[in-house]
């Protein structure tokens, strides 16, 4: 019975391949079907001994491949150079194979050895760079046997992708993706990013006060709070000056009123401090600022004239 052509090789295939001459030796779809299946899944299927010649030959042609294509290359200090400076392709294929054949059975790094000599240019696109990645795969003493209970042997078509990342874990763009659609290693938005202290309090549990505000709030405000204090001591100022007939009542009147002058210049302070803290703003105009000044002014004016008034007033009761 043929096999079918649509599968990886099996172990016959393998075999034979090992059995032919160098010169003869042909990776078939198939054959990169075996060494493809340990990129993408990982699972080793066969023995050690029938995957090493297959991967001895792709390691040779690889490096072959890129010292036709690159006959000078430049850039750091390269492994076993050649007296011309140039890397000596023939010493590799030796050294990597006294390598591989010193593994008892498959090293450990054996699925990204598989990835690299599939499809090394997804990643190297120099020679120097492809030789130090081998080595590093191959300089290791860890080994592993062949995967216990096996699948089914893998259709060739689903196994297209080699050295390449899964598309469930690439974003649109080529970044990989996080469980919520934002792409590893770009901030996450959080809601109170707009506050600075947002994080800290987030890490504390810290409660926040309540919103202060604004400037412009606040400017919009002291213009009523001052007109209302002015409005009061001339309110007082007026009750001051009316001198009442009974002098038990003028005598309570007039210590009301001297109470109240005196809430007046209170309030007339704070009105004023405002007022100052307003002018002091760099966003107020020159004209906001006089306005300010002058208001103030008026209500300290005010102010004075109530206390006298209920000096007066107290002079006029004794």
């Amino acid at each position: 019975m043929a096999p079918d052509a649509d599968v990886i090789a099996d172990e016959a295939e393998l075999e034979a391949f090992q059995q032919l001459p160098a010169a003869e030796r042909k990776v078939t779809g198939r054959l990169r079907g075996v060494i493809a299946e340990i990129a993408v899944t990982g699972v080793i299927r066969y023995d050690w001994q029938l995957l090493r010649p297959l991967l001895l030959y792709l390691l040779q042609n690889q490096l072959q491949e890129y010292e036709s294509v690159e006959k000078v290359d430049v850039g750091p200090a390269r492994p076993l150079e050649s007296s011309s400076g140039d890397v000596d392709v023939s010493a590799l294929i030796e050294r990597f194979s006294g390598l591989l054949w010193g593994f008892q059975s498959a090293p450990w790094t054996l699925q990204r050895l598989c990835e690299v000599l599939l499809e090394p240019r997804k990643q190297y696109n120099k020679l120097h760079k492809l030789v130090l990645a081998l080595e590093k795969l191959l300089l290791v003493t860890g080994e592993v046997e062949v995967t216990p209970l096996l699948p089914p042997p893998p259709r060739l078509q689903d196994l297209a992708r080699v050295n390449e990342a899964p598309m469930s874990a690439v974003g649109s763009n080529g970044g990989a993706a996080n469980a919520d659609g934002t792409l590893a290693g770009h901030k996450r938005p959080r809601p109170d990013e707009a506050d600075g202290a947002g994080l800290v309090a987030a890490a504390l549990d810290i409660k926040q006060a309540p919103p202060q505000p604004s400037p412009a709030a606040r400017r919009e405000s002291q213009p009523a709070a001052a007109a209302a204090a002015s409005d009061t001591v001339g309110n007082a100022v007026k009750a001051a000056e009316a001198k009442p007939a009974n002098t038990a009542s003028a005598e309570d009147d007039a210590t009301a009123t001297a109470v109240q002058a005196a809430g007046a210049k209170q309030t007339a302070g704070t009105a004023a401090n405002g007022l100052d803290e307003a002018t002091g703003d760099k966003q107020q105009g020159n004209t906001s600022g006089d306005a300010v000044h002058a208001s103030a002014q008026q209500s300290q004016t005010a102010a004075a004239a109530t206390e006298q008034a209920s000096l007066q007033s107290e002079q006029g009761l004794q």
